[in-house]
């Protein structure tokens, strides 16, 4: 699935979390997703370099204004009847535009014709066994200044088995969010309610 970005953002230093993919990835993409018409947003956390999914609704969609975990009783019932947008990890996030957060915030810049005013869902990808690679690189450097070794210890294993797990993590935020979150909350102007497609 090819996806046209409208904007993409760099505002991180990345230069001390050593090599990997997010070293040539933007911070930021806001664009529109083509098969739902809602706007969406990929935004890495400054502070551990993870990233997290938006979809922005927009006023009068039936999910405007819900907490996320409100929004989760309008996704369609599993097999065992639960309610939950199939996000890594579930929902978040919701909430209006940040103040300020066009360039490196939760927020946009709408396109011409587009509201202004958006309920963005979200999620994130720092969850149990996820690890950005800030919070990584922080962490070797904490080993050697405890004068650790970390070439024989539980850190040379566990973490860089997650710096390969974060590495194809960073493409599978983005496919997954691309390919199957904008569709999650879709507009459902039909008289039977909020619908959303199958994972």
């Amino acid at each position: 699935m090819s996806v046209k970005i409208d904007r993409e953002y760099t505002f991180i230093d990345k230069s001390d979390w050593g090599d990997g993919p997010w070293q040539a990835e933007p911070d930021k993409q806001q664009w529109i997703d083509e098969a739902t018409d809602l706007d969406c947003l990929l935004v890495r956390n400054p502070w551990s370099g993870h990233l997290c999914g938006y979809v922005g609704v927009p006023e009068g969609h039936p999910l405007f204004g819900l907490h996320y975990t409100d929004a989760d009783d309008h996704a369609e019932p599993d097999e065992d009847g639960f309610r939950e947008f199939k996000v890594h990890g579930g929902l978040t996030f919701a909430g209006l535009c940040q103040e300020g957060g066009e360039e490196a915030g939760i927020c946009h810049v709408p396109a011409p014709g587009r509201p202004d005013r958006i309920h963005w869902f979200g999620f994130d990808a720092m969850h149990a066994w996820d690890i950005g690679p800030a919070t990584e690189a922080l962490l070797w450097r904490l080993a050697a200044s405890a004068a650790l070794d970390p070439s024989g210890s539980w850190l040379s294993t566990r973490w860089r088995n997650s710096a390969v797990s974060l590495s194809s993590r960073s493409g599978e935020c983005t496919a997954l969010f691309r390919m199957t979150d904008c569709a999650y909350l879709r507009s459902a102007s039909s008289s039977s309610g909020v619908r959303s497609l199958p994972v």
